[in-house]
């Protein structure tokens, strides 16, 4: 039998790379002699990954609205959820541009969501009427062109940074 979607993955080996490291009986010493845990760093539905220019590792979390922000060098990560007009209901394909700034597609809202590194808003791509199922986007090192899957319309929807749409590919 297969595993249900839904279920949790957890890895079976430790996760060094970013410094989690609780195995069961490290949880089991620290329950009994105390000390803290920390927080388990989850991502539920990858769908993506990016790597910015800072060498921070992004990933997107499909069924938490966020992305997992991964600091190999600080060995810790974090979860950015952009709140107001930047807000992810299902974020899936993620791409860069050289001046770090996050493209996130996300086909609940039918755009794709600037960022900066740290989650702030910066603009966004399309919307109702212009995307129906934006899936992945891809985007120029100079942030001029923004290419968008849109598997439903069976087209690359391309923007010119500043948001204006340029044309349909397919």
């Amino acid at each position: 039998m297969g595993r249900q979607p839904s279920q949790e993955i957890r890895p079976s080996v430790p996760q060094e790379s970013i410094g989690f490291t609780h195995s069961l009986g490290e949880r089991v010493r620290r329950m009994v002699f105390g000390g803290d845990l920390g927080e388990d760093i989850l991502v539920h539905r990858p769908f993506d990954v990016h790597v910015g220019i800072d060498g921070s590792i992004y990933v997107t979390n499909g069924m938490q609205g966020s992305v997992m922000r991964f600091h190999p060098e600080r060995r810790d990560a974090e979860r950015m959820t952009p709140t107001g007009a930047g807000v992810l209901v299902k974020p899936m394909g993620l791409s860069g541009d050289d001046q770090g700034l996050l493209y996130v597609a996300d086909p609940v809202q039918r755009r794709v969501v600037a960022l900066t590194a740290q989650g702030d808003f910066v603009r966004a791509y399309g919307g109702q009427g212009v995307l129906l199922n934006p899936v992945d986007v891809a985007v120029s090192a100079a942030g001029d062109r923004i290419y968008v899957a849109d598997s439903y319309l069976h087209q690359v929807v391309v923007f010119a940074g500043d948001g204006t749409l340029l044309r349909r590919i397919g």
